[in-house]
């Protein structure tokens, strides 16, 4: 009966380390769209304040408010991202501790 628990003692070791590499990886995905998108609004917004320095008032203005809205959106998004990373990372961690132990 010991060694049939083993084996269900690793399988289950097996499952939790399956969950939190596919936890990080999700998050590392996300943390990289919000990086994206964020590095995509900040572009945005920096033609907006281009448009606008050089004369164009009502153009500049308009992608500015466009870039704009969307980064700040992002910037949660991407804190949210970094948070889910961070967590995933120290189950992980807390993970590979365990089995060492």
């Amino acid at each position: 009966m010991i060694p049939a628990m083993t084996d269900l003692n690793a399988q289950i070791i097996n499952e939790i380390l399956h969950q939190a590499r596919e936890s990080f990886a999700l998050a590392k995905h996300n943390y990289r769209i919000a990086l994206t998108a964020t590095s995509a609004s900040i572009l945005v917004s920096l033609i907006g304040i281009g448009v606008f320095a050089s004369g164009r008032a009502t153009q500049g203005a308009i992608a500015t408010a466009t870039g704009a809205l969307p980064l700040i959106a992002c910037a949660q998004y991407l804190k949210s991202a970094g948070d889910q990373l961070d967590a995933a990372s120290k189950q992980l961690n807390e993970t590979l501790d365990n089995l060492d132990a």
